[in-house]
């Protein structure tokens, strides 16, 4: 067990701030193709939140990108804009075969270990490929119970029936099932602008497709942040198109809460100069990134500097701690909850010793890593605000509290770079990466050159469909550095915006857009 140290600790914030987000899924007729923004809606975007609440003095900083917001707002009309759930919903004997092949998939990419083994039925099921029609409502039904997240099991009656049954489901209730998680999901915005009025949490957003604003705004700060990085031809600066990332997020969140958000997290922690001189243009007061950014600007490892906000040409900047806030997104699942939440709490007292009025910055993704823990992370997240709650040295606070009561420290430059290793290389350098930024950019030069021709409302249409070609998910998963069973649909979804771009335009689109570039 955790020994902890004697000396008393006075005056410690701790400021978690909770990334939600997902890619928009939504092809050319504004369909969602892959289900994930329902899924984790079903089980993180409110529970988050929710859980939080439910501890005195407890507070966090919730991030919802704008693509997660604008998907979520079209759950008021399921089977038209899901395309997952329009087949599920069906009968088994009514889908092709292709059909109840992609259902199958997404059934059998739940986290094993974790959210498949508590259910003996869905266990029974997931090895197979040939599936009677009753075997598949089952399939379907425990697929999507094992995606409810912990208020939907706790409070709602039907779906603890539908856990005790176990087996034999029914179409009625897959249909009583659906009707219950559409009308959850609708509550979720609200909850958090109810949540946001009353003081209980901040929240911010994100540039609106999840871009790296840095390498929109110029290429060679992936060269800037690695010099071996190998960049993509044919770049030039999108610099109109990263200002209409964060003024049109800034205005669907005000849509939403009623309100400007006061900060943002930059997609994936990019930063560089340039894009916080347009963060300033456009009003917004602060931005969270990695630490590695911070020893960079600074050409140091002090680790003691991260625990302060900096003030860089009027915006302010507080840094993630990388170390604690990787111990959550990947060790502590290993543990038992009450262990590990112990042991964080005596390595945030460890890291601020002898600190003056610091602040512990814990950033990681709010949805993703808790399908890896036991209980859906339930366990540990208890433990962890529980023992918050009931320790008389820390207090947990809003980032915006942090600026308000602590003084900004100038920062005379600022390194580019993001929060994996400081670089870009995670999104630009690959030949596959490399390749998907070609075609981009092949296509936005050729909407430059024939734009005049068009009229406005056609114009806005092939501006929706080039902010989203600029999402960081696609470049994220080009490449050997990470795998997925769906790389084909996400290759997909990159090209079908460059493909509809030049349908809009009244022209053929160039061929080597329907090769894969995952070939």
């Amino acid at each position: 067990m955790v020994s902890y140290m004697k000396e008393t600790f006075s005056g410690v914030k701790v400021a978690f701030f909770w990334h939600m987000h997902q890619p928009d899924y939504r092809d050319r007729e504004g369909v969602m193709k892959m289900p994930w923004v329902f899924l984790h809606a079903i089980k993180d975007y409110y529970d988050m939140p929710w859980r939080m609440h439910t501890y005195k003095g407890v507070k966090a900083t919730y991030n919802l990108t704008a693509s997660l917001i604008e998907q979520l707002l079209l759950y008021d009309d399921p089977l038209k804009y899901d395309y997952f759930l329009a087949l599920w919903s069906q009968p088994p004997a009514h889908l092709r075969e292709e059909e109840k092949a992609f259902v199958v998939k997404l059934a059998q990419s739940t986290q094993y270990e974790t959210m498949v083994k508590p259910f003996p039925r869905y266990q029974e099921l997931y090895p197979k490929s040939d599936l009677s029609d009753a075997e598949m409502v089952d399939l379907e039904i425990l697929f999507m119970l094992a995606w409810c997240g912990h208020y939907l099991r706790d409070h709602n009656a039907h779906v603890q029936r539908l856990i005790r049954q176990e087996r034999h489901y029914s179409q009625d209730d897959k249909a009583l099932l659906l009707e219950i998680l559409t009308t959850f999901v609708q509550g979720i915005l609200p909850f958090y602008r109810k949540l946001l009025h009353e003081g209980g949490i901040s929240l911010t957003t994100t540039p609106y497709f999840h871009p790296i604003l840095p390498l929109l705004m110029d290429m060679t700060n992936g060269q800037k942040a690695n010099p071996h990085t190998v960049l993509p031809q044919g770049a030039f600066s999108l610099h109109e198109d990263a200002k209409a990332q964060i003024g049109r997020s800034i205005a669907l969140f005000e849509r939403c809460f009623g309100t400007k958000p006061t900060g943002f997290w930059p997609a994936e922690g990019a930063v560089d100069e340039s894009t916080l001189a347009l963060y300033h243009e456009q009003g917004v007061a602060w931005i969270v990134t990695d630490e590695a950014l911070l020893h960079r600007s600074l050409h140091n490892e002090d680790p003691t500097l991260k625990h302060h906000p900096y003030d860089f040409n009027g915006v302010k900047i507080v840094f993630r701690d990388r170390k604690l806030s990787d111990r959550i997104g990947f060790d502590y699942r290993y543990w038992e909850a009450h262990e590990a939440s112990a042991t964080f709490l005596h390595e945030i007292r460890h890291s601020v010793e002898g600190e003056s009025d610091p602040t512990v910055l814990i950033v990681m993704d709010g949805e993703n890593a808790w399908e890896y823990f036991p209980n859906g992370g339930e366990d540990f997240l208890r433990a962890l605000y529980t023992q918050l709650s009931h320790t008389p040295w820390c207090s947990t606070v809003t980032i915006d509290e942090v600026l308000e009561t602590s003084v900004a420290r100038p920062l005379a430059q600022l390194a580019s770079g993001t929060w994996i290793n400081g670089a870009f290389d995670t999104w630009v350098g690959h030949p596959q990466k490399n390749r998907a930024w070609e075609v981009l950019f092949q296509t936005h030069k050729a909407v430059l050159e024939f734009e005049g021709e068009l009229s406005p409302q056609v114009r806005e249409k092939i501006q929706h469909h080039r902010l989203a070609s600029e999402c960081s998910d696609w470049f994220w998963w080009y490449g050997e550095d990470h795998s997925s069973d769906f790389l084909a649909e996400f290759d997909a979804l990159f090209r079908g915006h460059l493909i509809e771009i030049y349908r809009l335009m009244g022209q053929k689109a160039p061929s080597y857009l329907e090769e894969p570039i995952t070939a």
